[in-house]
């Protein structure tokens, strides 16, 4: 290759460099008050082509997940945590975090690193929820307050502290239906009555320093007695009842009043009411789901038709589901279809008309954060088994500011050292080398960028060792030259046979660490794959550096006059 080509080729490096490296020098060296002030789509932009730094660099989460197999098949278990790794997989990548970690750790459980992320509650979410969308049919309010009825009866001499139950009291069957029949109808009718007022009806004030008083439970009314109402679909409870209803429930003598095609599920959320205190819906829906999220293929945020600051999830069925979702909706017209998402209600709206296409969407969300998540998880699929949170740890950006100071206290101390050295021991040539070693590291810096890759501790570690290799090239060549100079040869018969002379060994060393990076980037994970990532780039820079650049910036310097002298 001639001289002219080498340098298009390094001025074009150079401009790539350039072209790389501005987004992360025009972000890094904001201030965190212009960062603030950025478009959400300008600062997208920015994180998106800017370098990106590893948890131990900026902060962020590191969560220990164990998948509870326990209620799968035996074939299901052998393939549930790979599963589970590809679908926690899809719903981090959708939501943006750069280079996440997510690894296999024994038998059962995985380990995931989210670099950046400072908010627990919404990744517990994210990779915790299991996103098994389902639309049940919402049982009949006859059968509501019959079931009520018999669970009055039923639950005779049952007594609940909390979540504790004591059925030491309670009557025989028989005794039990003669006393109490009478008392809880008479309840239940009472409910049934209240079923003309609205759940939204006790909602509506915040902010009510009084406080709603626990309702007295009374012997003949066991159960409903921890009831506020009866709302469209299902009962009103009092959140502070609600382990006492669920204890309730969990006893023997409910599961055999409670048909077995039915079961009782919470709504998504509970909502404040006007006197203080807050109040929940229980749903009594059919057990089996007529439309499942097996048949679901996209979930996109819209806006809401009646309100367009707020967020809805729409979601499309294939072929098959739009099919049942279209015969299930005009079968039920007038009837409330409840959206169930991992055992608990969304949202029970009422069937207006049948509905084709096997399109629709999720509404009652509380933010769009909320919104997008969901999007991401109902996208990214079911996961297998369900998911248990057994460590979580937070890493605060501070942490990550000081090992940022301390890596680059390292690599500059480091760079300087070895600066001064080559200065000193090889001259000019060893300036010369100085400039190449510069040259080098902004070469690493900007693949890292192009790549998207994360800049870790162990990054830092890698691009250190880089230093000293690739000034252990040129020392290489510089050596190589010294020893033609020796031999009264010319300058640039000294310098021809130097590089050709020092090709074969440095050629030999880089690339069996470049094999050994490999090696530790294959089968490495998480903080080694960011220092073979590091290195690999380090070792291919370096080779161009000291082999292109210093030998064109030779070439010139001999190329119109004889040289008596080289400073070496």
């Amino acid at each position: 290759m001639s001289n002219r080509w080498k340098i298009l080729l390094i001025f074009g490096v150079i401009a790539f460099c350039a072209y790389a490296l501005y987004p992360s020098v025009s972000f890094y060296t904001m201030k965190s008050e212009e960062r603030d002030r950025l478009e959400v789509e300008e600062r997208a932009r920015y994180i998106e082509t800017a370098i990106k730094l590893g948890l131990d660099l900026q902060g962020g989460m590191h969560v220990v997940l164990e998948v509870d197999d326990s209620a799968l098949s035996d074939n299901a278990k052998a393939d549930a945590i790979d599963r589970a790794i590809e679908i926690l997989r899809n719903r981090v990548d959708e939501f943006g975090v750069a280079e996440p970690v997510i690894q296999q750790q024994g038998d059962r459980r995985i380990i995931v690193q989210l670099p950046g992320l400072q908010d627990p509650e919404r990744v517990r979410k994210l990779i915790g929820q299991t996103a098994q969308l389902e639309f049940r049919l919402v049982r009949e309010q006859d059968e509501i307050v019959r079931i009520l009825t018999d669970l009055d009866r039923t639950l005779k001499g049952v007594t609940v502290t909390g979540s504790v139950v004591d059925t030491s009291a309670v009557q025989s069957a028989a005794d039990t239906t003669a006393v109490a029949t009478e008392p809880a109808v008479s309840a239940a009718d009472s409910l049934a009555a209240a079923a003309t007022s609205a759940f939204d009806s006790l909602l509506p004030t915040l902010g009510q320093d009084t406080e709603v008083p626990l309702q007295e439970i009374s012997e003949d009314r066991p159960f409903t007695s921890y009831l506020l109402s009866v709302a469209d679909g299902g009962v009103v409870v009092d959140t502070r009842q609600r382990p006492s209803v669920e204890a309730l429930l969990a006893t023997e003598q409910a599961k055999r009043v409670i048909p077995p095609t039915s079961e009782f599920l919470w709504g998504r959320n509970a909502r404040p009411m006007q006197d203080g205190g807050e109040a929940i819906v229980l749903y009594l829906v059919a057990r089996r789901a007529t439309v499942d999220g097996s048949m679901l293929v996209d979930a996109t945020t819209r806006p809401d038709p009646d309100d367009p600051t707020q967020l809805n999830v729409g979601f499309e069925l294939n072929r098959q589901g739009g099919l049942a979702f279209a015969r299930f909706t005009g079968e039920n017209i007038g009837r409330r279809i409840a959206i169930v998402l991992d055992n608990k209600i969304n949202s029970a709206p009422v069937v207006q008309s049948k509905i084709p296409g096997g399109s629709g969407r999720i509404t009652g969300l509380d933010d769009d954060d909320e919104a997008n998540d969901l999007a991401i998880v109902l996208r990214a699929g079911a996961l297998p088994a369900p998911i248990n949170i057994i460590e979580e740890r937070t890493v605060g950006p501070t942490l990550g500011r000081d090992s940022i100071v301390s890596g680059a206290y390292a690599a500059f101390g480091g760079f300087v050292i070895v600066m001064l050295f080559m200065m000193i021991y090889y001259r000019g040539s060893g300036l010369l080398a100085c400039v190449a070693l510069i040259f080098n590291l902004l070469i690493i810096m900007a693949v890292l960028a192009k790549l998207h890759a994360a800049l870790t501790l162990p990054g830092i570690a890698g691009l250190i060792l880089t230093i000293g290799m690739s000034v252990d090239a040129n020392v290489l060549i510089f050596e190589r030259i010294r020893e033609e100079l020796s031999k009264a040869k010319t300058v640039r018969s000294a310098i021809e046979s130097g590089y050709d002379r020092a090709f074969t060994t440095i050629l030999d060393a880089n690339v069996t660490t470049l094999i050994t990076a490999f090696v530790l980037w294959q089968f490495g994970t998480g903080p080694i794959k960011g220092f073979a990532t590091t290195l690999s780039i380090g070792i291919i820079a370096s080779m161009f550096t000291a082999l292109l650049c210093t030998r064109v910036v030779y070439d010139l310097i001999t190329a119109n006059r004889q040289l008596k002298k080289l400073s070496i």
